[in-house]
Parts: C-alpha cells; sequence; structure tokens
C-alpha cells in the first residue's frame, strides 16, 4: 500500500496524487502570473536578434527595403503575432519569413496585459 501514492502521480486522474503532492502547484503555475512590468529592454534585444536573422529572409523577385513589423506579446512572454505592414513586404515570400522570425522572439514573463511593439527591419 505504501508504494502506490509513489507511482500515483503518473496518472493524473489520482486524487491521491494531488493530495500528497501539494508542490505541484507551485511548479505547474502559470509564469505569465508574473509581477514584472514588461521589460522594454528584453524586447529591443530580442526583436534585435529576430530582425538580424529575419534580414536574411529576401528571396529572388522580391524587392530590398524596410520592413515594418508589428509585434504583440502575451504576459507569457512569447510573441502572439507579428504581422508586416505595408509595401514592400506585406503579402510576399519574404514578409512571411520576416514575421516568422520575429514571432519566435520571447522575452520573461510579465504582469498585465498583451503589449504590441513595432520593429523597422531592413532587407537588402
Amino acid at each position: 500500500p505504501a508504494s502506490a501514492p509513489t507511482a500515483a502521480p503518473a496518472t493524473p486522474a489520482s486524487p491521491t496524487a494531488t493530495a500528497t503532492k501539494p508542490a505541484s502547484k507551485v511548479a505547474t503555475a502559470p509564469r505569465s502570473e508574473s509581477t514584472e512590468p514588461f521589460d522594454k529592454s528584453a524586447a529591443a534585444t530580442a526583436l534585435s536578434q529576430a530582425a538580424s536573422r529575419a534580414s536574411a529572409c529576401r528571396t529572388a523577385g522580391d524587392p530590398s527595403g524596410t520592413a515594418d513589423v508589428s509585434v504583440t506579446f502575451s504576459p507569457s512572454g512569447r510573441v502572439t503575432q507579428a504581422m508586416v505592414q505595408g509595401p514592400p513586404f506585406q503579402g510576399t515570400s519574404t514578409g512571411g519569413c520576416i514575421a516568422r522570425e520575429l514571432r519566435a522572439a520571447q522575452v520573461p514573463a510579465f504582469a498585465g496585459d498583451f503589449v504590441t511593439v513595432h520593429k523597422h527591419v531592413v532587407i537588402q
């Protein structure tokens, strides 16, 4: 009988697992419950790194220039949306690549609502 509760955590439906492991509640708390404000410096760094990767996105036939990208971070710190705004890259394969690279950015979790920032990406 003593060995059954130690094997129970692998079974999600086991009421013993939640009763005997109160520490698991702390470990599974969402990181989005942060009390820290949005870190603008971390966002600038993450987006600059993503923009560096995106600078190699130009595909044959697409123009060079600057892409204006709207990037939205959720309180978890992950990007929920990255949209290329206007010409010359909106709706192009290069624009899709730029948006994909910026969606990979991440910042520390923060308190509050979603935050949208803008980033200019130079494509040569």
